[in-house]
């Protein structure tokens, strides 16, 4: 009887043995798990916002992408005043530029605020639309891959180790002295006015004042 006992207990020993090494393994792979979910997710939204606020600040400042700070934002009274009013002749140069300022923000900001490792190098691509007179948008987009913390072990059960992102955000730039300067010089070329004649002038005045009585 007492061999007996004896036998059960070891093997009720034993099996609670068992039983605490899974409940141990399962645990700790669900925790592994939770927080390479975590990650991936903290990340995305990390990326999202990165995008958004390089978007935002890329459209902030493409009117002076010459002599501004995207990181910042500010043009000084001397930068504004001596802008060119013909810059969007060459827009081609400020693109260059705006994509430089997006390559070196965004950069910056995975760099401060990433806590996973890149597998390779973010791919910023800028792309500059316009809409209307004055009025333009950004996109920007943000293309990359990103080792998943725990992933090496994670992998061992059919996860993926690494994680490819690809972000977009808009955003709405309007440059109120290009519509100005825009809507003066065609207002100035189309009154005709440097030619000084009175007659231009008289069919101006009747002009204006058969609108006055239209609207």
């Amino acid at each position: 009887m007492k061999t007996q006992m004896k036998r059960v207990k070891r093997e009720d020993g034993g099996f609670i043995m068992l039983e605490g090494l899974i409940v141990i393994t399962v645990t700790v792979f669900l925790m592994f798990f939770l927080l390479a979910m975590f990650s991936v997710v903290f990340q995305k939204f990390n990326i999202q916002v990165i995008a958004n606020e390089t978007a935002a600040r890329l459209a902030q400042t493409y009117g002076y992408a010459l002599s501004s700070d995207v990181r910042t934002g500010e043009v000084t009274l001397e930068e504004a005043a001596a802008i060119d009013p013909y810059r969007y002749n060459d827009e081609r140069v400020m693109q260059i530029v705006t994509q430089m300022k997006a390559d070196e923000y965004v950069s910056e900001r995975l760099e401060k605020i990433s806590f996973v490792v890149n597998v390779t190098e973010p791919e910023v691509r800028v792309t500059v639309t316009q809409n209307g007179l004055g009025r333009r948008h950004i996109t920007v987009g943000i293309k990359g891959g990103y080792k998943v913390p725990f992933g090496e072990f994670l992998s061992y059960h059919g996860f993926n180790e690494v994680i490819g992102y690809d972000v977009y955000a808009y955003a709405d730039c309007i440059d109120l002295l290009n519509y100005i300067n825009t809507v003066d010089t065609v207002k100035y070329w189309s009154s005709l006015k440097y030619l000084n004649s009175s007659a231009i002038d008289m069919v101006n005045a009747l002009m204006r004042l058969f609108d006055n009585f239209a609207g």
